[in-house]
């Protein structure tokens, strides 16, 4: 597996967590697994069950599988889970990471609602 397609080495990588360290692992796995049921709510992705991880086994591909539009999901876990594991702590940086997570899950949405009328679901 490329480890740049594991869910949870790509999320510690983007919060600045090298994948050696595992001390927060738990932690990743809890917030990763929160951001997926709210995706769930949001209606991107699986919508039979809502997706979670277990460990750095489980691939981007298995959530995404062939819908390349909703790709940006991965920036959306790195910056949603930085936002509970480590919040800037300046308010302008905070306030731009906010507005572009707004930003991502009203692209996301918009692409899982076309994805779901291409598929006639």
């Amino acid at each position: 597996m490329p480890e740049s397609d594991s869910i949870l080495t790509m999320t510690k990588k983007l919060c600045n967590v090298p994948e050696t360290y595992d001390v927060f692992d738990l932690d990743f796995l809890t917030y990763i697994n929160a951001n997926f049921a709210t995706l769930h709510q949001l209606g991107v992705g699986p919508q039979d069950v809502i997706f979670q991880i277990t460990g750095k086994d489980a691939e981007w591909s298995a959530f995404i599988g062939t819908h390349a539009a909703i790709g940006g999901v991965k920036s959306w876990m790195g910056m949603k889970t930085r936002l509970a594991f480590d919040p800037p702590s300046n308010n302008a940086v905070l306030e731009s990471l906010k507005g572009q997570i707004s930003e991502l899950e009203f692209r996301l949405m918009a692409a899982a609602d076309d994805i779901r009328s291409q598929e006639g679901k």
